[in-house]
C-alpha cells in the first residue's frame, strides 16, 4: 500500500504569498485561486490580470506538493474576498473585490476541476431575470444545499455597493462617509438545475447585516455561521445555524453565554472555518473548526476552536507557534479517522500595518499542515506535520505519517462507524465510483418517471377527445350565458353609480381634514419656527463637516486634465482689455475661431492647487456662473471663458449707484449661483465672494450677475479682509456659511457703494445709513459671528422674493 505514496526530495514549489484568497477541497486535492498578491495588477481588467487569474494552485494531499494548473475560458474579475463552494468536481465562485477603487462584482462562475475550464453562470445585471440578483459585494458567504435531488447555492450577507431596490426582508446599513457602500443580511438562492435566482422566505432569528464572517455546510440542508464584522466595528460572537426548506430558510441563534467560565470563542472576523464530519468526541458527531481571525480590539488571534454540533460545546485546541496568529488566510480539512483531522493552512498576514496597501503588507508565505489528534482519556492536541521550510526527510515523514493515519483510521472506522457518519475519502476513485452509481440509479429512476409521463400523456389525449364532445354541447348554452352577462353589466353600472356617491363623500371628508390641518398648522407655527432655527444650525454644521471630509477621490475634485488647452490655440487681443480683477486681467480673444474671454492670472501658489481649481470650474454649469471653457497648464497661466461685455461690480459701483430694483435683481442672481454651489451633492464653497468676483453682463436696461473665480481660494490669494468671515483663516471651517458672510458684505456694498468696514463700529455706522429695515435684517443675519446662525441660501432667496 505504501507504494501508492511517492517520496519527494528537494525544495518544493510554493504559491505567491497572498491575502483574501479561498481554498476548497475536492477529493484529496486542494484548489487555491485568487487573492491579492504582487502578480495581480490593481486594474479592472487587462491582459496581465487575466493571465495571472488564469492559473489555479493545486495542493496534492498525498505528496504534500503544490503545482500550478493553467485554465481555459474567462476567469472571474473579483480577485479577492469572493465566496466559494463546490458541488462534486464543480467549484463555484461568487462576487469579490476587483482590486481598483471600490469596484465589487456579483457574477457567478464555475470551474470544473477535471477539465479546468471556466464558465460564467450568470450575467452582472438582473435585466434578464424576474428576481433581482444579489448586490455587488465581497466578504459574503456561500454554501451548497441539496433538496429533492436539486442542488442550490445559498448566498448570504456581505459588504459592497448598496442596490437601488432593497429586498423587503433584508436590512442594508450604509457606511459612514460613503453611503453608496454598506453591509447587508440579504439572502439569495441559485438553483443549479434550472439556472434561476430566487429570494427565499426568511424566518427565525437571522444575523444582522455583517461581512468577513465564515460559514460552512454541515449537512445537505443545514449550514453553520460564526463571527463577522458589523458597521460599528463590533465582531459577532454568536453561532447561527440556517436550515433550508423549499423556498424558505430558518435561522437559529445560539447566543454566547454570559458566564465567562464557559469555553466560547471571542467575537472575531477575517478567520477561517472548516467542517470535519464524523469525529468522535466521544460519540460520533459532525464538528466545525475555526482558526485565527481578529477580535474587537484589532488583535490577531492564535485560537483554534472545535465546535461539537449535537452538544453545542466549544473546545479550545492550542496551536503551535509556527502556525498561530493569522487572518485573511484560508484552510481546508481532511478527516482521516474518528479521532484525527488534518488542516491545510496557507497565506494571510500576522498583523496589518497602517497606511499600507495590501500588496505592501508582509504576507505569510508558508504552507502548514496541522494534525488535530484526540487520544484515549486525553484532550485534543495540535501538531505541525509539514511547513514549507521542511527538509526532505520531514517530507518523507509526512507521507509515512499520512499512510499510518489512513490505515489506522480505517481500522477504527470498521469498529465505530455508522451509516449516519461518513469519512471523507482521501482518494477520488471511491468518490467517483459512488457518484457514478448514484447517477446510474438516478437515470433509471428518470426512465421510470418518463414511462409514467408517457402513460399520463396518452390518458390526456383520450381526455381531450372527450372534452371536445363536451365543448360542442356547451356551445348550445352560450346564448343563455350572454343574457346572464348583460344582467351582470347592468348590476355593475348600478355599483359604479354607488361608488361615485361614495367618492363624493370621501372628497368632502378630505376637504374637512385639510381645514383641520390648516388650523393645527396655525396653532403650531411658533413651535415650527423654533424647530426650523434648530434645523438650520444642524444643517450648517453638517455642511461644514462634509466640506472638510471631501477627499481627492471625489469626482468633483478630481485632477484630470481634459480641460487643458494649448497656448497656441488661444489668440488674445491685449489692446482690448475688458476689465481688471484681483486675480488677473480679462481680455477679449478667440479660441479655434470662437470669440471668447481670456484671463491672464497674476499669481499661482502651486500648480497642483491650480489644477484642482480648473477641474472644479470645468464641471460647473449655471446661468449665474461665468462659463469656463478651459485653461493652459504652462507658465503664464491663461483661463478661457465665455465672451461678453463684462464689467466687475466694484467698477460699476465706483461709477454709478444702483436702484433698489437693480440691487434686488443682482442679489437674486448671486444667490441663485450660490444655491447651485451649496446644494451640490458635494457642497462647494466659493471662498472669496466679493464685488471683485461678481461680473455684470448687459441685459436690457439692467444687468445679469455672474459669479467667477470659484475655488481660487485658498489656492491663489487670501480673501479681502472686509469680506472675510471670523473663521476664514481656519481651513477646517471652510463651509458654505463662509460665502453667506461675504454675501452680507456684498449687499452693504451694493447699497452704500463701498465695502464693509473691518471694525464693528464701522459696520454699525454703515448699517445706520441704510433706510430699508427688511434689507438690514437680512444683512445682519448673514453677518452673524457664529456660522450656524447664518441663514441658508434657500432662505435668502425667499427673503429676496419678499423684498420684491
Amino acid at each position: 500500500m505504501l507504494s501508492r505514496f511517492k517520496l519527494h526530495h528537494g525544495k518544493k514549489y510554493q504559491p505567491q504569498p497572498r491575502v483574501g484568497h479561498a481554498m476548497v477541497a475536492v477529493g484529496d486535492r486542494v484548489y487555491l485561486w485568487g487573492g491579492w498578491h504582487k502578480l495581480v495588477p490593481k486594474v479592472h481588467s487587462s491582459s496581465e490580470k487575466i493571465k495571472a487569474l488564469s492559473v489555479v494552485e493545486m495542493y496534492n494531499m498525498r505528496s504534500g506538493e503544490w503545482s500550478q494548473i493553467p485554465t481555459s475560458g474567462m476567469p472571474p474579475l473579483g480577485v479577492a474576498y469572493h465566496a466559494v463552494t463546490n458541488i462534486e468536481e464543480d467549484i463555484y465562485y461568487f462576487g469579490g473585490r476587483c482590486g481598483h477603487g471600490g469596484c465589487h462584482h456579483n457574477s457567478l462562475h464555475c470551474l470544473n476541476s477535471v477539465t479546468m475550464r471556466w464558465k460564467e453562470i450568470t450575467p452582472h445585471s438582473s435585466s434578464s431575470f424576474k428576481t433581482s440578483l444579489p448586490m455587488k459585494k465581497a466578504q459574503c458567504g456561500m454554501v451548497r444545499f441539496r433538496l429533492r435531488n436539486e442542488d442550490y447555492l445559498f448566498i448570504f450577507g456581505g459588504y459592497g455597493v448598496l442596490p437601488d431596490n432593497h429586498e423587503p426582508q433584508a436590512m442594508y446599513i450604509p457606511k459612514r462617509g460613503k453611503p453608496e457602500y454598506g453591509w447587508t443580511n440579504e439572502a439569495h438562492l441559485f438553483c443549479i438545475q434550472s439556472g434561476s435566482w430566487s429570494v427565499p422566505h426568511v424566518t427565525g432569528d437571522p444575523p444582522p447585516p455583517c461581512s468577513n464572517f465564515s460559514v460552512t455546510a454541515v449537512s445537505e440542508n443545514r449550514a453553520l455561521m460564526f463571527g463577522g464584522y458589523q458597521h460599528e466595528g463590533i465582531r459577532l460572537r454568536d453561532v447561527y445555524i440556517v436550515e433550508f426548506e423549499k423556498e424558505s430558510v430558518f435561522w437559529t441563534k445560539l447566543s454566547s453565554p454570559a458566564d465567562s467560565t464557559v469555553p466560547w470563542p471571542a467575537g472575531t472576523c477575517d478567520h477561517s472555518i472548516a467542517f470535519a464530519p464524523g469525529l468522535y468526541s466521544p460519540k460520533p458527531c459532525p464538528c466545525v473548526l475555526i482558526v485565527g481571525g481578529e477580535n474587537d480590539n484589532a488583535k490577531v488571534l492564535s485560537d483554534c476552536w472545535l465546535f461539537d454540533l449535537p452538544t453545542t460545546n466549544w473546545t479550545n485546541v492550542p496551536l503551535p507557534p509556527v502556525v498561530a496568529g493569522r487572518l485573511y488566510h484560508a484552510v481546508s480539512s481532511f478527516t482521516l479517522g474518528p479521532h484525527c483531522v488534518w488542516l491545510v493552512l496557507f497565506g494571510g498576514v500576522a498583523e496589518l500595518e497602517d497606511f499600507k496597501d495590501w500588496q505592501e503588507q508582509i504576507m505569510m508565505a508558508d504552507t502548514a499542515v496541522v494534525e488535530l489528534m484526540k487520544r484515549d482519556n486525553e484532550g485534543w492536541t495540535a501538531t505541525v506535520i509539514l511547513d514549507n521550510s521542511s527538509s526532505a526527510p520531514l517530507l518523507d515523514e509526512y507521507v509515512r505519517k499520512l499512510y499510518d493515519r489512513v490505515f489506522q483510521g480505517r481500522k477504527e472506522w470498521m469498529l465505530v462507524t455508522t451509516k449516519n457518519v461518513a469519512l471523507l475519502p482521501l482518494g477520488e476513485e471511491q468518490a467517483r465510483a459512488e457518484r457514478a452509481e448514484q447517477r446510474a440509479d438516478a437515470a433509471e429512476q428518470e426512465a421510470v418517471e418518463a414511462r409514467k409521463v408517457a402513460e399520463v400523456a396518452e390518458k390526456k389525449v383520450l381526455q381531450a377527445k372527450e372534452n371536445a364532445v363536451k365543448e360542442r354541447k356547451e356551445s348550445i348554452t352560450l346564448f343563455s350565458d350572454l343574457s346572464d352577462a348583460k344582467k351582470r353589466a347592468q348590476s355593475a353600472e348600478i355599483q359604479k353609480k354607488s361608488s361615485q356617491d361614495e367618492l363624493q363623500k370621501a372628497l368632502l371628508e378630505i376637504k374637512q381634514l385639510k381645514q383641520e390641518l390648516s388650523d393645527i398648522k396655525e396653532k403650531s407655527s411658533e413651535t415650527t419656527e423654533l424647530q426650523l432655527i434648530q434645523l438650520r444650525k444642524e444643517l450648517s454644521l453638517l455642511q461644514s463637516t462634509s466640506m472638510t471630509s471631501v477627499s481627492s477621490s471625489d469626482p468633483l475634485y478630481s485632477t484630470d486634465d481634459f480641460w487643458a488647452l494649448e497656448k497656441d490655440d488661444i489668440d488674445m487681443n491685449e489692446q482690448e482689455m475688458i476689465l481688471q480683477s484681483r486675480t488677473g486681467n480679462f481680455y477679449s480673444g478667440s479660441f479655434r475661431r470662437t470669440k471668447v474671454g481670456v484671463k491672464c492670472l497674476r499669481k499661482v501658489r502651486s500648480f497642483e492647487d491650480y489644477r484642482k481649481a480648473m477641474s472644479l470650474n470645468s464641471k460647473l454649469h449655471h446661468p449665474n456662473i461665468v462659463l469656463f471653457i478651459g485653461a493652459t497648464t504652462v507658465e503664464d497661466y491663461i483661463i478661457v471663458t465665455e465672451f461678453s461685455s463684462f464689467k466687475a461690480l466694484n467698477i460699476h459701483l465706483e461709477e454709478a449707484p444702483l436702484s433698489r430694483n437693480h440691487i434686488l435683481s443682482l442679489a437674486k442672481d448671486v444667490a441663485c449661483g450660490l444655491a447651485y454651489l451649496h446644494l451640490h451633492p458635494t457642497p462647494i464653497t466659493h471662498g472669496s465672494l466679493s464685488s471683485h468676483t461678481v461680473l455684470l453682463e448687459p441685459k436690457g436696461n439692467g444687468w445679469k450677475g455672474k459669479i467667477t473665480d470659484i475655488g481660487f481660494f485658498p489656492y491663489m490669494a487670501t480673501p479681502l479682509s472686509a469680506y472675510a468671515a471670523p473663521e476664514a483663516m481656519d481651513s477646517d471651517s471652510l463651509s458654505p456659511s463662509l460665502d453667506i458672510y461675504g454675501y452680507g458684505v456684498l449687499l452693504i456694498e451694493m447699497y452704500c457703494r463701498k465695502a464693509l468696514g473691518t471694525s464693528g463700529s464701522e459696520r454699525d455706522k454703515q448699517l445706520q445709513h441704510i433706510n430699508w429695515p427688511q434689507f438690514v435684517t437680512l444683512i445682519q443675519s448673514c453677518l452673524s459671528v457664529e456660522p450656524a446662525d447664518r441663514p441658508l441660501v434657500n432662505d435668502i432667496l425667499c427673503d429676496i422674493e419678499n423684498l420684491h
